[in-house]
């Protein structure tokens, strides 16, 4: 789904987008009073990759983003629903279509992906 969503964007707007993404894992995390060492023992990673995917130097996983999300007690779209904003695209029909066709099988993440992308509409 992410790798999807970085093709069609360029390597600038990548950077951009996992910045954003970082920052607001950041704050969120902050804002549950959860340190960096906590966050990463609870996923299985070491602290100085929530450091690097805090400072946008690491991608994270979609199955990372889905864990720090029920970490912070948010839905996944609450967590990146901010980002849908600054990254629409003349694609987006086709974007949609695509997470249709990509989260086939698996009704949860179908649904809370066009859920996110309903939200960026």
């Amino acid at each position: 789904m992410f790798a999807y969503i970085c093709i069609m964007m360029t390597d600038e707007k990548q950077q951009e987008f996992y910045q954003t993404l970082g920052d607001i894992i950041s704050r969120v995390r902050g804002q549950k009073g959860m340190t960096q060492a906590e966050l990463a023992q609870h996923l299985g990673m070491s602290r100085a990759s929530i450091v690097n995917i805090e400072k946008g130097r690491q991608r994270p996983a979609l199955h990372i983003i889905w864990e720090i999300a029920r970490l912070c007690e948010l839905n996944p779209t609450e967590l990146l629903g901010s980002l849908a904003y600054g990254h629409k695209t003349e694609g987006e029909k086709e974007f949609k279509q695509n997470v249709i066709r990509q989260s086939a099988g698996n009704s949860a993440i179908q649904s809370s992906l066009l859920e996110f992308v309903e939200k960026a509409d």
